[in-house]
């Protein structure tokens, strides 16, 4: 049995909690929150399971000293992301291996953020240990999809990754990411603000990296665009009306150029609601994705396509995405343990599913 620790119970926090305790490989040890009013509840019920005996605890000093086999950090990153790989690396030199979903940053190491991956790679050498990160987007959306379908591909000519948000206000309803940084609701001809600080010009860069090294081509240079799109009339929404000429929808388009001539694309299509309109030049969603998803085009010999979509069941109290993005790294855990030690990608270890987790 794994010995495992976990820190986060917020919206993908619990998933991976519950994952953990769901998967008769994993024995959760312990369980660390950051906030008081948490401490001293137990696991289970954290995360909608009967109760497992396990008490949260604000101490994260102590949970170091447990001895564990792996550790989930699924904490808040935002705005602190050297704190957060400074408490992983604290795991790593124990000898503590350690996965998240909460770095999307360091998914990929090439691309990795140097002054956070060099501690990171440090702490692993000293603990012989082993650090992952991944999650859907990106994680296995830009890795084990990708490769799969790669397998299948002959002539590359274009490759491109099509993201179709339908309702962005109900998928993600965070007034200040929506309304915020995407910049929904906010006057025409405003620029959103993750148009400006570049988030979306560099985090999706990795998808490119990982596409281009899995076909030995070289991307010398990438170019980002981005359109956004006033709603002629108002909109009703999850998180609140959006006035008639405002932003009601938004599109981004990262490219990168190989020295061998190929092509490779990440789209990005978002809605505030479904009912918000978008230009006939943006790329439009399949027919089958009805909630939206994401379009994987491989344009070559030969060429074709695959829709990938998260659906939800009715009376499902939980957002599929969000559950997708902590199961790939909690079903990992067994594998990352039998790893070599390091910062590991999906292409460093087997093939690996979800393992016992039935109702």
């Amino acid at each position: 049995m794994i010995q495992v620790g976990h820190i986060g119970t917020g919206r993908t926090g619990r998933e991976a909690l519950r994952a953990i305790l769901r998967d008769p490989r994993l024995e959760l040890a312990a369980l660390v929150v950051t906030s008081p009013e948490k401490a001293g509840r137990d696991a289970g019920e954290l995360c909608g399971l009967p109760p497992v005996g396990v008490e949260a605890t604000l101490d994260l000093d102590a949970v170091l000293d447990l001895g564990l086999d792996c550790f989930s950090y699924g904490g808040s990153v935002i705005g602190r992301e050297a704190e957060a790989c400074g408490e992983i690396a604290r795991f790593l030199e124990r000898g503590v291996d350690v996965v998240t979903f909460a770095l999307a940053s360091m998914v990929y190491p090439p691309m990795a953020p140097v002054e956070l991956a060099t501690p990171i790679a440090s702490a692993c050498e000293v603990g012989g240990s082993s650090f992952y990160a991944s999650g859907m987007e990106p994680g296995w959306a830009s890795f084990s999809v990708p490769y799969t379908l790669l397998a299948v591909a002959g002539e590359v000519d274009v490759y491109r990754e099509e993201q179709h948000a339908l309702d962005m206000a109900t998928a993600y309803p965070i007034e200040e990411v929506v309304f915020g940084s995407m910049g929904f609701g906010q006057p025409d001809g405003t620029i959103p603000p993750r148009f400006v600080d570049g988030v979306c010009a560099k985090w999706w860069v990795p998808n490119l990296h990982v596409v281009a090294d899995a076909l030995g081509l070289v991307i010398e240079s990438t170019e980002f665009r981005w359109e956004t799109h006033p709603t002629p009339e108002g909109l009703d929404t999850a998180l609140g009306p959006v006035a008639a000429g405002t932003i009601g929808a938004t599109f981004w388009e990262l490219e990168g150029i190989t020295t061998e001539g190929a092509r490779m694309y990440v789209d990005y299509v978002a809605r505030v609601t479904r009912t918000a309109p978008v230009p006939d030049h943006w790329p439009q969603p399949s027919l089958g994705l009805h909630d939206g998803g994401i379009t994987y085009r491989i344009d070559g010999r030969p060429s074709f396509k695959v829709d990938v979509q998260a659906v939800k069941r009715p009376g499902d109290d939980f957002g599929a995405p969000l559950a997708m993005t902590a199961l790939h790294v909690i079903n990992a855990i067994p594998a990352v343990t039998e790893a070599a030690a390091g910062h590991l990608t999906p292409l460093d270890l087997p093939l690996y599913t979800a393992h016992g987790m039935t109702r």
